[in-house]
């Protein structure tokens, strides 16, 4: 009796003990991304936001992707961001993403809602560009982000985690959208 719960306790502890054993570094991109299965349309695809910064004031712009893919590239991907800066942002007249190799420019860009965070504002917005724009954009990783308010332009850098993400994006997911 004494010998099988002390069988059972090092069995819980060995199993407590592998359970809680992480891999060093990131190799399936899964941690990136949700997948959603929808039916005749394939599946759709929630890529996690990605940080980008303005180095000239300190703002940020998180941007996130969903889109749907089956075996071909026939739908439109949704971009989300929120812009977090010491000013609010009631309207964007044009945003452009950018790298060595290809832009996405969008005009009808729509404010979601605005909100307060501590002593920043959060606005968030929402536009539509074809799949095929961001499978093309997803070719580089050196992305840039401008977005026109009026007479103002701000520059949004992606930081170097950024980077590396779309790096493996391209590798893990974007090889399959073809």
């Amino acid at each position: 009796m004494q010998y099988k719960s002390l069988l059972v306790i090092i069995i819980a502890l060995f199993h407590i003990g592998c359970s809680s054993i992480k891999p060093a570094s990131i190799k399936s991109g899964k941690n990136l991304y949700e997948t959603f299965f929808v039916g005749e349309d394939g599946m759709q695809y929630y890529l996690k936001p990605l940080l980008f910064i303005n180095q000239t004031n300190g703002s940020n712009l998180k941007l996130d992707i969903t889109f749907r893919y089956k075996d071909q590239i026939k739908d439109s991907a949704i971009l989300n961001f929120t812009i977090q800066s010491t000013e609010i942002f009631k309207n964007l007249d044009f945003m452009e993403i950018k790298n060595s190799s290809f832009s996405v420019s969008q005009q009808n860009i729509v404010l979601l809602f605005n909100e307060i965070n501590k002593n920043d504002f959060l606005s968030r917005f929402s536009t539509k560009t074809p799949l095929e724009n961001i499978n093309k954009l997803y070719q580089k990783n050196d992305w840039f982000i401008e977005i026109k308010n009026g007479s103002q332009t701000d520059v949004f850098k992606a930081s170097n985690k950024t980077n590396k993400s779309i790096d493996i994006l391209r590798k893990k997911l974007f090889i399959l959208v073809q």
